[in-house]
């Protein structure tokens, strides 16, 4: 099964955490968007590459409860533990 999605961005000039509390922020659209394309794969494995960032050919893996992160400079510290939460809950809540 395959599937695609796409968000617009958006910057938030104030209030961004004071929205958490019932406060307002100031918000502006930008002319960028997000694309999304997921795919069943044969394996148990998430795999993330985002082909566009600055950073050129980042490579995230989820396998068996570990995230790495690949790049063309070599293997990065996971240092992004909010992605390993955000493919745990994505995870267990497609099953």
């Amino acid at each position: 099964m395959k599937v695609a999605a796409s968000a617009p961005g958006k910057v938030t000039l104030f209030g961004e955490h004071a929205v958490v509390y019932g406060q307002p922020a100031i918000v502006t659209s930008i002319s960028k968007r997000v694309y999304v394309y997921a795919e069943t794969r044969p394996d148990s494995v998430i795999k993330i590459e985002a082909k566009d960032l600055r950073v050129p050919g980042v490579i995230v893996t989820y396998r068996e409860g570990e995230v790495t992160v690949e790049t063309d400079y070599g293997l990065v510290l996971p240092a992004i533990s909010y992605l390993n939460k955000a493919i745990e809950l994505t995870s267990s809540y497609l099953g």
